[in-house]
């Protein structure tokens, strides 16, 4: 299936979706803002509507680990 892409610069969300969705492209615009893209699917919908109603669930040590990744990524070519 062929879907649109989904984007966002929280970084809340985005750690959250990262941990089960790949990141497909990130756009860094200035040295304080970036822009992560994952492919718009049901599930990733389904993910974003549980982190903002407050339904999601996922173990911390995943959310920090992952921050932790994603932290490394940003950072790496700054």
């Amino acid at each position: 299936m062929n879907y649109e892409n989904y984007e966002t610069s929280d970084f809340g969300l985005l750690i959250y979706l990262s941990i089960n969705f790949p990141v497909i492209e990130v756009e860094k615009h200035n040295p304080r803002r970036a822009k992560f893209t994952f492919e718009k699917t049901p599930e990733l919908l389904e993910a974003i509507e549980g982190y903002w109603n407050e339904t999601a669930l996922i173990s911390p040590y995943k959310y920090f680990s992952q921050m932790k990744k994603i932290k490394s990524r940003l950072y790496e070519n700054a």
